[in-house]
C-alpha cells in the first residue's frame, strides 16, 4: 500500500506537516510519499475563480499526485475496460 500524506498548510514551519509526516511514518513497511503544498504553488480555492478561469494546471498536478495510487489500484492497466 502507498501512503500519501500532506498538511493543509504552506508554512515552512508547519506543525500540521510535522504531524502528517509522523502519522504516515507509523505505517511501517508501507511506501510513504509526503507532499508539500509549497511544491504546488496555487491560490486558495475559490469557486468564483474556478468558474471564471478553470482549474490551474498546478492544482491538477497536486490532485493527480494524490489520486494516482487510487486509480492504479482500482483501474489497473490490464483491465482498460474497467475505467469506462
Amino acid at each position: 500500500m502507498k501512503i500519501i500524506a500532506f498538511a493543509a498548510s504552506n508554512s515552512s514551519n508547519s506543525i500540521n506537516k510535522k504531524l502528517a509526516t509522523y502519522a504516515a511514518s507509523l505505517f511501517q513497511g508501507e511506501t510513504i510519499e509526503i507532499l508539500d503544498l509549497n511544491d504546488y504553488e496555487m491560490p486558495l480555492f475559490s469557486s468564483d475563480r474556478v468558474a471564471k478561469n478553470g482549474i490551474l494546471s498546478r492544482t491538477q498536478w497536486f490532485l493527480f499526485s494524490c489520486l494516482q495510487e487510487y486509480f492504479r489500484l482500482y483501474f489497473p492497466p490490464s483491465k482498460p475496460e474497467s475505467i469506462w
